[in-house]
């Protein structure tokens, strides 16, 4: 016959390790919703630079219409300096912005 025995309880260290046990999970949940939330705050921000990208590319091909002897590279040139040059922007602004709140 099997006979199930109660574990010893060992008094403070059963406790303290049940305590730290209790600290690592609620740091793996917090971890966890953090990450989630950053997945989710790039999966919008891939979302908004592909509406960007047809919106600045549909303005490039206007000009395809000024200028009619351009040749589809240059376009791609053009629209890629833009591209930058409105990056480059939105991140200082934003670095700004940003620093500003901290202090």
């Amino acid at each position: 016959m099997i006979e199930f025995r109660k574990p010893k309880n060992r008094g403070w260290r059963n406790a303290r390790n049940e305590m730290a046990l209790n600290e690592h999970i609620t740091e793996l949940g917090l971890s966890f919703r953090k990450h989630i939330s950053e997945f989710v705050t790039g999966a919008f921000a891939v979302v908004a630079a592909l509406v960007w990208k047809d919106a600045i590319q549909e303005s490039i091909m206007s000009i395809k219409y000024v200028l009619p002897n351009t040749s589809p590279w240059v376009l791609n040139y053009i629209m890629a300096i833009l591209v930058t040059i409105i990056s480059v922007v939105g991140i200082v602004v934003v670095n700004k912005v940003l620093k500003s709140g901290k202090g």
